[in-house]
């Protein structure tokens, strides 16, 4: 490790043979270190971060400091991935060596990631805190609520100190997971906390939640969320203008939102699992028995003579079925990249159709009779679920045709809302928004 942390090549660590009882003693030790529940735990960001050049590692009779761990672990992808000094001495080790390196690498750098990006957002702690949630999805911890009590000592350094959280453990999980969700809509103005709703099942204990409220306490989460961030604030599917914001009733439960009615969702596919079906071909066939067509009806056809690929009823466009499952990220060498680009887009989601045609794809809970909604403040659609005079949010969408603000109210919706009746609110199809609410 003193060598790699050194910026010594990988080759000139391995002083014999791969099989040599001492190199794979020594890859035996670190595996084994990596596997520790320690560096899964999300109270040791604090420990490692808040007092770094002070921690010292004790394994056994290995005493190191942690800084060397960390500086070893993390020079390693320097070598095997952008540099020419070890590509072929990589590709040489055995698979279960390489593994147990890159395991190495990726556990180390977790915790330097997350330092480094603190060091670049100083200025404001909302901001600070919900990257840290972000960043900490997989991280666990005995009391769901230190997902969030767990983090604050990391941001007690910004200038801006505007969280006001308190570690509370009189409070209930609900109420803090609302609050700090509410935090973020506020300061923000949008909801873009929303993204943050997995596109996954439901994790245990998460029932008790609202439906929008994040599940932070959750040991799942996307492993690239900020990619799926960065792609879905791309889309503008409900402009931003005036208009009234989200509120949050006095028992922290129902969100009222200003939503409008898109289509109902009719047909459904089984989740995308790239570990499962690595298949392409296969899964594409499936998509076809879904959407009712096969590769020879994929024309681009509309009969209300617009083209645009979506809505009205007809033959599916293949431009828009090829759009939605890319996710709108055709690339200019399609041929090459169109798999890669699936699996990227698609890989945990489901497509589907709705009555006037819509195509899309979304999170795996979808279901026919759920509803595609544009809410206010919300960039992308979203999958709703009504329940009596509310309705649950299953995740958020794309949706062919409506992604760049296509179905966006006529001017004066404004008006039309704040003017409409308690029997208005409820789920209609005429296409006017309404206030909403979301439990």
């Amino acid at each position: 490790m003193k060598m790699l942390s050194n910026g010594r090549c990988p080759k000139l660590c391995l002083r014999s043979a791969t099989d040599s009882p001492t190199w794979v003693g020594a890859l035996k030790v670190i595996d084994h270190l990596m596997g520790l529940p320690w560096w899964t735990r999300l109270w040791v960001l604090q420990e490692a971060i808040l007092q770094r050049g002070k921690v010292t590692a004790i394994y056994g009779e290995i005493v190191a400091p942690m800084s060397l761990i960390e500086a070893s672990g993390a020079i390693l992808p320097r070598h095997h991935e952008n540099g020419l000094c070890c590509k072929s001495f990589w590709h040489s080790l055995p698979s279960d060596q390489q593994i147990t390196l890159e395991r190495f690498s990726k556990t180390t750098s977790s915790i330097e990631a997350v330092r480094e990006i603190l060091s670049i957002i100083k200025q404001n702690q909302i901001e600070r805190l919900l990257f840290l949630l972000e960043k900490t999805r997989d991280r666990r911890a005995t009391d769901p609520r230190d997902k969030i009590y767990g983090l604050l000592g990391l941001i007690e350094d910004s200038p801006d100190p505007v969280v006001d959280i308190a570690p509370d453990y009189e409070r209930d999980v609900t109420h803090l997971y609302a609050g700090v969700a509410m935090r973020f809509i506020r300061h923000q103005q949008s909801l873009h906390v929303l993204l943050n709703h997995e596109i996954k099942p439901e994790a245990a204990g998460s029932h008790t939640l609202p439906s929008w409220v994040p599940h932070w306490g959750a040991t799942y989460g996307s492993p690239t969320p900020n990619l799926i961030k960065y792609r879905l604030s791309q889309y503008n599917a409900w402009p931003s203008g005036a208009g009234r914001m989200p509120e949050l009733s006095a028992d922290s439960r129902a969100l009222s939102v200003t939503g409008k009615y898109v289509d109902r969702i009719t047909d459904v596919t089984r989740a995308v699992d790239k570990a499962a079906t690595a298949d392409l071909g296969k899964t594409l066939s499936e998509l076809d028995v879904c959407f009712g067509v096969d590769e020879g009806h994929l024309v681009q056809y509309q009969p209300d003579g617009s083209g645009s690929g979506s809505g009205e009823g007809g033959m599916l466009p293949y431009d828009a079925v090829w759009r939605t499952l890319l996710g709108d990220q055709v690339s200019e060498h399609i041929a090459r990249k169109a798999e890669q680009e699936f699996w990227y887009a698609s890989d945990g989601k489901v497509f589907f159709k709705t009555a006037r045609g819509y195509i899309g794809s979304g999170p795996p809970g979808t279901r026919a009779g759920d509803a595609v909604y544009l809410i206010f403040g919300s960039l992308v659609p979203v999958v709703l679920r009504p329940a009596a005079s509310s309705h649950r949010l299953v995740g958020y969408a794309y949706v062919q045709g409506i992604m760049d603000g296509e179905a966006t109210p006529e001017p004066g919706w404004q008006e039309a809302v704040e003017s409409g009746s308690a029997d208005d609110r409820n789920e209609a199809e005429d296409g006017r928004p309404r206030r909403i609410y979301l439990v």
